[in-house]
């Protein structure tokens, strides 16, 4: 039964029901009439207590590659790294300093993919 069934007219009707069929059904018209108010006031308090859940957030469906494209650029980097590192310490005759910026931008490269796939 739902909470609305309960109407003013419903009572005045009970009430009338009452007048018209005498004082010898008077105590069952009561007791239903009680029980719908009780029921009424249970629906209400379920209603309060237990709110209609709301759905969730849909959630953004994970990237079903994302590990392969952080291996794809790893190991790009590292194939691109080898001769990044000829062609420097060929032309700054073996500066490790150079060496060393050149293997530090590869490793920017890789940081700032795994940072961005992880504000994703």
């Amino acid at each position: 039964m739902a909470a609305a069934d309960l109407t003013p007219e419903e009572i005045a009707a009970a009430l009338a029901a009452r007048r018209e069929l005498g004082p010898e059904y008077e105590d069952a018209i009561a007791a239903s009439l009680a029980d719908r108010v009780e029921r009424e006031i249970a629906a209400r308090v379920d209603a309060a207590r237990y709110p209609a859940p709301t759905p969730a957030p849909r959630q953004p469906e994970p990237r079903s590659s994302g590990s392969n494209d952080s291996r794809w650029i790893a190991t790009a980097s590292l194939i691109a790294g080898i001769p990044v590192t000829g062609i420097v310490a060929g032309t700054s005759h073996g500066n490790v300093f150079a060496i060393a910026v050149a293997w530090g931008g590869i490793a920017l490269v890789n940081m700032a993919h795994a940072l961005s796939r992880r504000h994703r």
